[in-house]
């Protein structure tokens, strides 16, 4: 087992670059480990805080709930002929509720 220090020195002797490629995987192998650790946590996180302020939007005023069919139907077909959907619209209109909806209805 080559330790890093060594590696990096040899490369240093013979003019050569340390490149990932390079990197025997006994060095590689430990950080790889340490990444999926990191990566899982920061995706629980973020998947948490997600489901917060999904959690937080609602669909309905005061406990009333009025349907908007037309407004749903066209969320859903524009949300399905692009990647990218900009909905616009005054404050506390339902922009972030209609969104849940549709995606709660189409994907789940």
């Amino acid at each position: 087992m080559v330790g890093v220090v060594e590696f990096v020195q040899s490369c240093n002797q013979n003019a050569g670059t340390v490149i990932v490629s390079n990197i025997p995987n006994d060095i590689k192998e430990p950080f790889k480990e340490r990444l999926n650790l990191a990566w899982d946590v920061d995706v629980k996180k973020l998947k948490d805080h997600g489901a917060y302020i999904i959690n937080g939007i609602r669909s309905d005023i005061g406990g009333v709930y009025i349907k908007r069919t037309d407004c749903f139907e066209q969320l859903v077909e524009l949300s399905e002929a692009t990647i990218f959907l900009f909905i616009a619209g005054a404050r506390e209109c339902g922009k972030s509720g209609l969104k849940k909806e549709s995606v709660h209805c189409h994907w789940i």
